[in-house]
Parts: structure tokens; C-alpha cells; sequence
């Protein structure tokens, strides 16, 4: 079996609008350009068999991500995330791909065993949903690239589980704690500024 991973990228001169409370426009920008490298050189690194596929509308981001070694499927215009993993799967299958990652782009701290627990969890073609804190989708495996109709947004978790079952397919939800963690409101930016991204988020918020 062939797994792709997916990391859908918007531009990062409209990212981060829940941080326009705590970050100027600059800042956004520069935080979601950091979270978006630490991403790719984490699974260059850590997974380099697997391949990349950056789907994003930027140029700036399209043009990085080849640089790190990434494949990118360039959007003409911004239509959504969903949108956006709906042609990135299209790709996939085109490719003779067999499963997809899907992994959020802003992902405060990255673990390798998380990312291997989720390999484990999906023997035998389940579908495997990281739930945020939130109760959103940080990364969604799929045994097959179309298993699960895209849902990202508020609670998609639950939402993702569902749409899974529906096709047919088992499903777990897991909570890890890094992988559950993104950096989308001020809350998770004190967070993310009080780490040297090491340690648990536990002994952070300590």
C-alpha cells in the first residue's frame, strides 16, 4: 500500500485571522510561514519514504515547498480546505496513490510516535481521525483516498467518523497530546510561545 501524505497550505498573508486579537497582520503571517516549514522538515526528516503533496493557492508557499522537496498541486484561486483536499485526492488516485495522511499545517509540535500510532491504529483499513482539543481534525488517515467525504471545520471529528461509517469503514478517533494541539487562538499561542518544543503540553501549562 502507497500512502501520500497531503498538507493543505492557504496563503499566509490571509492565515491566522483568530490571532488578529494578539499578532499584527506581519506576525500572522511569519507564524504561519514557521509552523508550515517546521511541518514539512518534521516529515522530510522523520518519514522521508513518505511522499508530500502541498496543496496551496500561494506561489511563496508553492515555491518553498518544492524547495524542501515536496510535490505541489497549485490551486488556481482559494476555495476552501475541503475543496482543496477534494482535488488533492482527485491527484492521489490519479497517481496510483492507495491511502492518504492528511495533516494540518499548524501543528504546534510534532512527535514521530504519534505519527506511528496512527499507522498502527489503521491496520486492517480503519479510519484514523486525531481529534484537536477542539474537537476538530488535525490529521486524518485514510485507507483509501476517497474513504471518508472531507468535513473540516467545527467538530469535525465527529463529523469525519460519521461520514466514514457511512461508507462502510471502521473508524477510531485518537487523542494525542501533541498532534492535538494546533495554533489557532490566543490561548494556544501563549501555548506555543511558552515552549522550547520540548516536553508534554501538560508539564507547559503547568
Amino acid at each position: 500500500m502507497s500512502t501520500l501524505l497531503i498538507i493543505p497550505m492557504k496563503d499566509p498573508t490571509v492565515s491566522k485571522t483568530r490571532l488578529s486579537t494578539a499578532l499584527h497582520v506581519e506576525e500572522r503571517e511569519r507564524l504561519a510561514q514557521v509552523l508550515f516549514d517546521n511541518t514539512l522538515s518534521f516529515f522530510a526528516k522523520q518519514c522521508p519514504l513518505l511522499p508530500r503533496l502541498v496543496v496551496t493557492e500561494s506561489a511563496a508557499i508553492a515555491q518553498r515547498s518544492r524547495e524542501q522537496g515536496a510535490q505541489v498541486l497549485r490551486e488556481a484561486e482559494r476555495r476552501g480546505l475541503n475543496a482543496a483536499l477534494n482535488a488533492a485526492t482527485t491527484w492521489a488516485i490519479q497517481q496510483g496513490y492507495t491511502s492518504t495522511l492528511i495533516v494540518a499545517a499548524d501543528v504546534a509540535v510534532w512527535e514521530q510516535t504519534e505519527i506511528q500510532d496512527m499507522f498502527i491504529a489503521s491496520i486492517g483499513g480503519t479510519v484514523v481521525i486525531a481529534e484537536a482539543v477542539d474537537g476538530g481534525t488535525n490529521a486524518l488517515l485514510l485507507p483509501s483516498p476517497n474513504a471518508c467525504p472531507f468535513r473540516f471545520g467545527p467538530g469535525s471529528a465527529l463529523l469525519h467518523e460519521i461520514a466514514a461509517k457511512q461508507r462502510g469503514y471502521r473508524t477510531t478517533r485518537l487523542h494525542l497530546p501533541f498532534l492535538a494541539r494546533d495554533v489557532d487562538t490566543p490561548e494556544d499561542l501563549e501555548l506555543y510561545e511558552s515552549t522550547d518544543r520540548s516536553g508534554s503540553w501538560s508539564e507547559r501549562s503547568a
